[in-house]
């Protein structure tokens, strides 16, 4: 995750950042250590000093989720100049609980966020986040593992080269939808009938339930269509499609 933290600053340093970004991943690694180094770098002030150009938001002692009076107060933070000259940045902690109310005042935010302005929003979560806020940040996502494997960050160095035109992601999903079928008993489905030995080889190895192969091949999707239709860090991307197949 160190590795893609550093990717994730230099397209930031390069002015190729986005308005919003989605830490997501199940517990056991500090998103939140990551967001607040995310932060800094952001706003550019240093660790330990006092930043005044950073918020903090969280669920409140005794609510049930994070309320529209916090998204209030996020606008009008956001709304404020950056004391530092670069950005303003504020860090939603467990943003999957969001009140119904607060959704639809946030989804307004990213729909169209002030000028030097940050949203890091952090979820162990994200299933639960809607549909229309999560296409509206570009997601990191977390393992459990501290770095990518060495093969894994080699393969991505391959596949950074590769022109443009080959649609790395139209291969994986059909190779991932053959795997759903035959994780489901139901080998005459599969396309590429060609490959159907190393793909019982994964199923074997990787030990994918069929509900994994769903998520893998929603997240496919998802960076798929980032990648048509934005600007998005290629190599960012495979690599947080590193993280979950």
């Amino acid at each position: 995750m160190n590795h893609q933290m550093k990717n994730l600053k230099d397209v930031f340093r390069a002015g190729k950042g986005a308005h919003a970004y989605l830490f997501a991943g199940a517990g056991g690694v500090d998103k939140k250590e990551a967001a607040l180094a995310f932060a800094r770098e952001a706003t550019g002030f240093s660790e330990g000093a006092f930043n005044p150009d950073l918020m903090l938001v969280g669920v409140e002692e005794d609510e049930r989720g994070i309320s529209i009076a916090q998204i209030r107060e996020i606008k009008n933070f956001l709304s404020l100049t950056p004391h530092g000259g670069k950005n303003r940045a504020v860090i939603v902690d467990e943003f999957e609980k969001m009140k119904p109310e607060a959704s639809s005042a946030i989804l307004k935010i990213l729909e169209e966020p002030p000028p030097n302005s940050v949203l890091i929003l952090i979820s162990d979560y994200p299933a639960m986040i809607l549909p229309t806020i999560l296409s509206r940040a570009q997601r990191i996502n977390f393992s459990n593992d501290a770095e990518i494997s060495a093969e894994k960050l080699n393969k991505i160095e391959d596949l950074c080269k590769k022109d443009e035109n080959d649609d790395i992601f139209e291969y994986w999903l059909s190779f991932f939808r053959d795997l759903g079928c035959l994780s489901a008993g139901c080998e005459d489905c599969a396309v590429n009938a060609f490959y159907i030995e190393e793909m019982k080889s994964v199923l074997v190895e990787k030990r994918y339930a069929p509900s994994q192969i769903a998520d893998i091949i929603s997240e496919l999707l998802h960076w798929s269509y980032l990648v048509k239709t934005t600007n998005v860090n290629k190599r960012l991307v495979l690599e947080n499609i590193a993280l979950i197949i």
